[in-house]
Order: C-alpha cells, then structure tokens, then sequence
C-alpha cells in the first residue's frame, strides 16, 4: 500500500477476505467487505455474522447492517456503511485500493464519484496467496492426506454395477471418520465426482449415479478442505480388463503427469510443466484429446493462481501448491486423468497427494478389489 500510495484497500472476494482477516461466512448473498488502512482492517458484515466474525478474526473494528426492523435505524445498506467508512479516513493521496475483476461496477462508480481514484491491487492479493506460508501448508499436508485416504477407499470399494454415489460415500465416511480421529475442531470438506466409460471423454462434469460399468476407464476426482485449504487427488481405474486404444490412452495420462512432477523446480516457468506434460501426450499421437491446462493452484479456492498454462511464464517459487493433472479423451471411448497436489519447495518438490498410479494397480477384475 506505501509502495503504491494507496491510503485505503477495499476486498471483496471470499477467499481474499478470509486469507487477510480469517473470516469464512457460509454463504455470500449478503454482501461482506474488508477495508484495510495502515492502521486498521475493519470488517462490515450482515448483523446476522457479527458475533460469528468477532469469534474468529482479529480485525481492529467490525461493522454490521441489518435486515430486520429492530436494528434498522443502525443502518440496513452495506455500500452505505462502506461510503461513510472510506469519508472518514484521511486522504494522503486520495488512492483507493481495489480489486477490478471483483467489484461491481455500480460500486465502482460510486467511490469514484466520492472522489476517490480507484486502482487494482487485485492482483497482488492473488501474487501474496500464491506462495503458502507454514500454517498454510500444515492444513493442506492434512487435506493430502485425507483425500489420498479416500480415494483409496473409494477405489478399493469398486465393483460392477455399484452406483457411482455409493463408490463416493465410501471415500467420504472414511475421511470423516479419520478427520474426526485425528482433526478435532477442524472444518473439514469433502467433494467427489466420479464418471464412467464415455462420459469420461468430458474433462468436466457431475457425478450422475451412473453403475461401475466393466471394461471401461472411470475417472474418480476428489478435494478435501481443512479449515478452508485444499489439497485434490484424482485417478483413473478399470473394472475389467481395457481395448488396447483405452490401455494406451491411461498410460499416457500417468507417463504426461509423471514428466509434469519431475520438472518442477524453483525459477521454472509454469509452461516448462505444461510443455513437459504435453509433449508426451504429443508423441503417443494424441495432442488433440489433451484440451485442458496441466494444472491450476490448490489453496483456499478449488482453482487458483497459479494455472499451468502452456503461455504462463510466470516462475515457480518456494511454497507454491498446485495440481498437475494431464488428461486424454477421445470422444466415444472415453478418458484417463490423474492429478495430485504438488509443493514447490527449496530445492525441488513434494507431493502431497499419494495412491498407486499404474494400470495394473488401478484394474480391477470383476469381484475382486483393487
């Protein structure tokens, strides 16, 4: 903010709000913002959050409006809390530090009309959340190891004509079960999506409760959030035994996101992963069916900076957390994916994600289990 002679910053967005002030809501109808001056950070809420926020940040001041008419008088409008918050703050330089991808226009327009003028530290926020610090990293460490959990047993669960939701459940029990045993006080988080056969040609899509069908590749994707911090596994696996093109197309899902792991280092360019990941998929013949980024940032969102893009330049640091997940799908045959969360550290990197990556691992034979 000195550098940039911003007299005050105005945030926004959820996950930015809770990296700086460690306040979570559990829904966001009702808008939330934090001002940050050199002095102090305060905190406007809906009233409804106000004993909620002052249980769990340290921010200088807090802030509420109401919806209901005993407390109207107080104040009902949020923008009008944040315009009387920003009139009374001295103006050194009259910048007004904001996040342009974030805020809404209408707004924007307001403070300007108040006379301040308005520019992006968006970017910065995400720059400083990039590089997780040792309590960061503490929650993701217990995030990896709780989703690699549940793949685990989820995979172990897997037999013909069991529905996709129930090989999710078996995962979920177990991790609630572990985080209950080992994270008490912790909020903990478990989403799943698992598609079978040709629906697995679509890099996205939703669990539908579809039967483990044989002789087809079931891709099984998992996150766990611990206290709000993300760690994701994802892996591909078989009931029965694969056409060759399938065997082909899995082994080069586990050979791209090994070439991936091996070339993370410090001072890397995000598109050196891509590239690496890319050229294997490129020289097995199937370049066109690799259609996604190789990887994209793991923290307090499912998807953060930084993206592993074959045009990122941007250099891998110390503390960067991300996926690597190389995939192939080729339409009417289906799709084969890996993903694991990897650490950049000092000198190289760590996973933090674990379970058997191999087609003779990941193949189950009819009424056996993996």
């Amino acid at each position: 903010m000195d550098r940039e002679q911003l007299d005050a910053l105005v945030v926004l967005q959820p996950a930015a709000i809770q990296y700086l002030s460690n306040f979570k809501a559990t829904a966001y109808s009702r808008p939330i913002v934090l001002s940050v001056t050199p002095d102090r950070e305060v905190l406007i809420v809906p009233g409804l959050e106000e004993i909620h926020a002052a249980q769990t940040t340290s921010v200088s001041e807090i802030r509420a409006y109401y919806e209901h008419p005993d407390k109207a008088p107080a104040g009902t409008d949020p923008r009008r809390c944040l315009l009387d918050l920003l009139a009374s703050l001295p103006r050194r330089h009259g910048m007004l530090g904001i996040e342009v991808s974030v805020i809404p226009y209408e707004l924007a327009m307001k403070l300007k009309g108040s006379g301040w003028k308005l520019k992006d530290a968006g970017q910065e926020i995400v720059r400083l959340r990039e590089r997780k610090d040792e309590a960061e990293l503490d929650l993701i460490r217990k995030a990896g190891m709780l989703v690699s959990l549940g793949v685990g047993c989820s995979l172990r669960a897997a037999r013909p004509d069991l529905p996709e939701l129930e090989v999710e459940q078996v995962g979920h029990l177990a991790i609630m079960q572990e985080a209950s045993r080992a994270l008490p006080g912790s909020v903990v988080g478990s989403i799943a999506v698992t598609v079978t056969g040709t629906r697995a040609a679509l890099p996205h899509q939703f669990t539908i409760n579809d039967p483990l069908a044989a002789k087809e590749l079931i891709i099984h994707s998992r996150q766990v959030d611990v206290d709000g911090y993300r760690a994701e596994c994802e892996r591909t696996f078989a009931i029965g035994e694969l056409s060759g093109e399938q065997q082909d197309i899995f082994r080069l899902a586990v050979e791209a996101q090994r070439a991936g792991i091996e070339a993370v280092l410090p001072g890397v360019p995000c598109s050196v992963i891509d590239d690496a990941c890319r050229e294997v998929i490129r020289e097995g013949g199937y370049a066109e069916y690799f259609v996604h980024r190789t990887g994209h940032g793991l923290g307090l969102e499912p998807h953060e900076a930084p993206y592993l893009r074959w045009d990122n330049d941007a250099l891998l640091e110390p503390g960067m957390v991300f996926s690597i997940e190389p995939g192939v799908y080729v339409p009417g045959l289906g799709g084969a994916r890996h993903s694991d969360t990897v650490l950049v550290t000092e000198t190289g990197h760590e996973l933090l994600t674990e379970f058997p990556r191999e087609l003779q691992e990941l193949a189950v034979r009819p009424g056996e289990v993996v």
